[in-house]
């Protein structure tokens, strides 16, 4: 179990790489540049979860009416 984990990690790395030089091919910024980008996002998502956090479980408990809500 340990060493499929192991390898498991190995291919999440391995794509996580692949998205950022993708990304930073596709933009003409440079890894560390995009890395700081989908960083801050999350900080942003994060910081929201903490603000109204009744409202992102809402999503969660609630999930056929936050598809057509985004469908709109």
């Amino acid at each position: 179990l340990a060493a499929v984990n192991f390898f498991l990690g190995c291919v999440g790395v391995v794509q996580v790489t692949r998205i950022l030089r993708w990304q930073s091919q596709s933009k003409n910024d440079t890894i560390a540049e995009v890395a700081k980008q989908d960083a801050e996002e999350a900080a942003r998502t994060a910081k929201g979860i903490v603000k109204d956090p009744e409202a992102a479980a809402g999503i969660v408990k609630n999930p056929e009416a936050a598809a057509k809500s985004a469908l709109q």
